[in-house]
């Protein structure tokens, strides 16, 4: 047990290290803003692209831990990883940066499921409902402390945009390591296929399926949000060029997200998903006065909220969708919840960046919240049984 405990810390780390890797070029956006006279339409563009490299991998690679085994998956993820940290160390053009931008996206959604399915299998099958928030609040720690420290570095080190991903390829070679001592726990299948993965609706309870892709597709819009706009939000807004109040924002977001979900599994799915959804919508309310006020208190006020709500609609909208699913179907009704969550990272974001160049950025955020307010309520209301509402 004690073996598996060390395994499993093994995995963590790896898993950790790769996910933090996702945030670490957002407090360095302004900096690229600035040095290739970007806008802010091709700033979200260029985060966009992570989002993208996830979905690519989910649809036409997710089976890869079956085919290969869980730990060369892991791994493949570190190679991927590693090399967008060295296309973002090099850094000379947006075009070296946007190559690294995909492979980051493309390490992620390697990552996510081989390692929850090794945390899993290490675990005893007492444990594996327990194992599976850790690797939930793994996944959100990871994406806040990446673009936390990136902020430190940035703004109190000399030559961030460079150190920031030097240290993160020292962290990866040393995750490669330790998931070399680690045991594979599925024996490799033996062969590799790249095939698009099918797309499907529940047979039934679709209704309840809507709901919850769209409270999830709300949620990661706020994280997408955060995670390409912080700096510039902090900058033109707040008045401040502190870059870690930026990598603040991103860590308090994802990391109360994490926390919060050890508190909100206690609780039925549907109670937790209806009063994150109300928690969402409060916070879109309190940012969008708080940047209208530029108040940096304010402005956290509404990030935690908000980091609580996305917390509680993603746990409890992914645990509904599983429940409403029959065994035949969960594959491709998966598929189907995550290419819609994760199209929350890419199209309300890049829309809002957008809308930036058009119009001012505080307005383009502002319609932002008003929207996605809409995308929460919606999925509020479709969450009403039929009968109840007539």
């Amino acid at each position: 047990m004690l073996d598996k405990g060390s395994d499993r810390g093994r995995v963590v780390a790896a898993y950790g290290v790769v996910v933090a890797g996702v945030t670490l070029p957002t407090p360095l956006y302004v900096v690229y803003q600035d040095r290739w006279d970007l806008s802010v339409g091709q700033i979200t563009g260029l985060y966009a692209l992570y989002p993208v490299g996830v979905l690519l991998v989910l649809l036409t690679a997710g089976h890869l831990p079956d085919q290969l085994g869980r730990r060369p998956v892991v791994l493949l993820a570190i190679a991927a990883s590693f090399a967008s940290a060295l296309a973002f160390a090099i850094g000379t053009s947006p075009v070296v940066l946007a190559a690294g931008r995909l492979l980051t996206g493309i390490a992620s959604g390697v990552v996510v499921g081989a390692a929850t399915l090794l945390l899993v299998e290490l675990s005893a099958p007492s444990q594996r409902r327990r194992t599976s928030v850790l690797a939930t609040t793994v996944n959100q720690l990871g994406l806040g402390l990446g673009a936390l420290v990136s902020g430190v570095l940035v703004q109190y080190v000399w030559q961030p945009t460079r150190l920031v991903f030097v240290i993160d390829l020292v962290a990866l070679a040393v995750a490669a390591r330790l998931m070399r001592a680690v045991p594979e726990t599925a024996p490799s299948a033996g062969r590799v296929r790249f095939e698009l993965r099918s797309l499907r609706l529940p047979e039934r309870r679709r209704r309840e399926f809507v709901a919850a892709s769209l409270a999830a597709f709300a949620g990661f819009a706020l994280c997408g949000l955060l995670a390409a706009l912080a700096p510039s939000i902090v900058r033109h807004e707040l008045g401040s060029d502190n870059a870690l109040l930026g990598g603040a924002a991103v860590f308090v977001v994802f990391g109360v997200s994490g926390m919060s979900q050890l508190g909100w599994h206690r609780l039925p799915d549907l109670a937790v998903m209806r009063t994150g959804l109300a928690l969402l919508v409060a916070s879109l309310a309190i940012i969008t006065v708080g940047l209208e006020l530029g108040s940096v208190s304010l402005f956290f006020v509404g990030v935690t909220i908000g980091g609580s709500a996305v917390g509680a609609v993603f746990m409890s909208s992914l645990a509904r969708v599983n429940a409403q699913s029959t065994s035949e179907e969960r594959g491709a009704t998966t598929a189907a919840y995550f290419a819609i969550t994760f199209s929350g990272l890419i199209v309300p974001v890049v829309a809002t960046g957008v809308a930036a160049d058009l119009m001012s950025q505080l307005a383009a955020i502002t319609l932002f919240s008003v929207v996605v307010s809409v995308v929460a309520l919606t999925s509020a209301v479709l969450t009403i049984p039929t009968r109840a509402r007539s």
